[in-house]
């Protein structure tokens, strides 16, 4: 539509029509843009969840980790002092096997 339309003629019925037409679906652009915005802040909501609760588990491996460390150390350590008992036990068993084998 033209911008040189006089202001002293009324606005015909064709041109009316248009700028309805024209409100119309800007009003439709409008609402379509703000049900868009509604579902990508909804996204955002969801994304934040997601992070919190990943972030929260994290945090409790963390805390697992940090609470069964130093059960390992100590089964590391036992498990080292039984291998050393067991070694001495089967070296001094076989030493006593040679012992009684050559003394007969």
């Amino acid at each position: 539509m033209s911008n040189d339309h006089d202001e002293s003629k009324p606005i015909t019925s064709n041109e009316l029509g248009y700028i309805l037409e024209v409100n119309k679906k800007s009003v439709s652009i409008y609402n379509e843009v703000a049900k868009q915005n509604e579902d990508v802040l909804q996204s955002l909501d969801d994304i934040k969840e997601k992070t919190d609760a990943t972030e929260q588990l994290a945090q409790e491996n963390k805390t697992s980790l940090a609470n069964i460390s130093p059960k390992i150390d100590s089964i590391d350590k036992n498990l080292l002092r039984l291998v050393v008992i067991f070694s001495t036990i089967g070296v001094g068993t076989i030493i006593n096997i040679l012992i009684q084998f050559f003394h007969k």
